[in-house]
């Protein structure tokens, strides 16, 4: 393993072996954190989850950083390396600035960060869906439909007329979910993010609930 990180291997076997093992490892990572964050519902539970979620992507930052530089040395050994070569060292430090951003928004949520980074992560999330979040709700869909970030779901159950002005009342300021989810998401509303919206579809009707960009900075900035 030392010889690996160390760049003694051939840049193919580096590259192979490494970055694109590697990959897969990180998205069977990804994959396995997701499936935790549908099924848990227990607070003391997702705060361990959160904790792990860190710790992961901290190591992986390490990993890529590691490979990246076995790759280098591999290419530079006694030699240097050719177009192909040079295409994996790119792959490689893409790799890690993907991951390394990652991370830095992870452990720092107010953090700018673009657009292009939320669009992976949803199409990351979408692989996932439809989810099933209880015996009644279920999460179809997540879409960034201009600026607004929207999340689809259906209920088998009715509302009532006096549920709707609580179900909005929790994706604002007034509610807990709303704050948290504000401090989560602070980083996307640096970025341009203008909304969050829920579109609930219940069997008698629906109901549009939304976190704005404006609201949520301004109660970050007065917290």
């Amino acid at each position: 393993m030392i010889d690996f990180l160390n760049g003694k291997k051939s840049l193919g076997v580096t590259y192979w072996v490494g970055v694109v093992g590697f990959g897969l490892i990180l998205r069977a990572g990804n994959w396995y954190i997701t499936q935790q964050y549908f099924t848990q519902q227990d607070p003391a539970a997702l705060e361990t989850l959160d904790f792990g979620h860190r710790v992961f992507f901290v190591a992986c930052t390490i990993v890529t950083l590691l490979l990246l530089r076995a790759m280098v040395k591999a290419g530079f050994n006694n030699r240097k390396p050719g177009g192909w070569g040079w295409l994996g060292i790119a792959i490689a430090a893409l790799g890690v600035a993907n991951v390394g951003y990652s991370t830095i928004a992870l452990l720092n949520p107010s953090v700018v960060t673009p657009r292009v980074m939320l669009v992976m992560e949803i199409a990351e999330l979408n692989k996932h869906l439809p989810k099933t979040i209880d015996t009644e709700s279920t999460l179809n869909k997540v879409e960034i439909i201009g600026d607004d970030l929207v999340y689809f779901y259906s209920n088998t159950l009715p509302v009532t007329a006096d549920m709707v002005p609580d179900l909005k009342r929790i994706f604002t300021m007034d509610g807990i979910e709303g704050q948290s989810l504000c401090r989560d998401l602070e980083g996307y509303f640096h970025g341009g993010l203008e909304n969050v919206r829920y579109e609930f579809t219940y069997s008698n009707q629906s109901i549009t609930a939304q976190l704005t960009a404006q609201d949520c900075l301004s109660f970050l900035a007065n917290e």
